[in-house]
């Protein structure tokens, strides 16, 4: 190069001009990529968001529905068991008095072999 060349000050300009406007380049399509990076990052965060409150959405309603599913069965089932607790105390009623017979035809027959001893 040419020493006058790189001593001339409008060159020298020139020089600096270029450099910068190729920093400033290289500096705008970092800030482009970053800009479309974070654009995606920012769409698939709101994407994320809203599948994420459906879910939850989705998931309360189910609860709910299986709560009441749940109360109603134990309504039948509180009265399928005071069915079950009036059987038992039929039953167990009658077991009574069977035994209660069983056992009084029991005395019965030991009075009468008593009697047939003596």
């Amino acid at each position: 190069m040419d020493p006058s060349l790189a001593l001339n000050p409008y060159f020298q300009v020139g020089m600096v001009g270029a450099f910068m406007a190729f920093t400033l380049t290289l500096a705008g399509f970092f800030v482009r990529h970053m800009s479309g990076r974070d654009r995606e990052a920012r769409s698939e965060r709101v994407d994320r968001d809203k599948d994420w409150r459906e879910f939850l959405t989705q998931e309360r309603d189910t609860r709910r529905d299986d709560s009441e599913r749940i109360v109603q069965q134990l309504g039948v089932n509180t009265n399928q068991l005071a069915r079950v607790a009036e059987i038992l105390t039929r039953h167990d009623e009658s077991t009574r008095a069977a035994a209660a017979k069983i056992m009084a035809a029991e005395a019965v027959r030991i009075v009468q072999e008593e009697k047939a001893e003596t």
